[in-house]
């Protein structure tokens, strides 16, 4: 899932297996600085939230998306944001628009039913 954002390059990389998907997202130095994972919590409607790597990577914006895909597919979600923290809002608005627009044309793939 190559996106061209102005002058950005970024790469989304999903790997997903029975129970959890991993996100890869950064650029074309292939780095791994940043793992979060998120899980949804039997006892709120906001999904459990940690990181586990902290790198010279977009924590913040890891765990949040990590929290959101959580909730969306029910699944154990890591992600691993490896884009500078000094990447532009747009830049992260946009990548994060692209997961969520893959994840709507192909549900099945993350294990959630299509809505009508």
């Amino acid at each position: 899932l190559p996106s061209k954002v102005p002058e950005k390059l970024v790469v989304v990389n999903f790997d997903i297996l029975k129970h959890c998907f991993y996100l890869w997202i950064g650029d074309e130095q292939g780095s791994f600085s940043s793992l979060c994972m998120a899980a949804n919590n039997p006892y709120s409607s906001t999904p459990i939230s940690t990181t586990i790597l902290k790198g010279g990577g977009e924590r913040q914006f890891g765990e949040r998306l990590a929290g959101k895909l959580s909730r969306r597919t029910g699944l154990l979600c890591y992600v691993s944001c490896n884009l500078p923290t000094t990447a532009e809002l747009a830049l992260l608005q946009y990548t994060e628009g692209r997961v969520a627009e893959e994840i709507a044309v192909n549900p099945s793939a993350f294990g959630i039913e299509a809505q009508a």
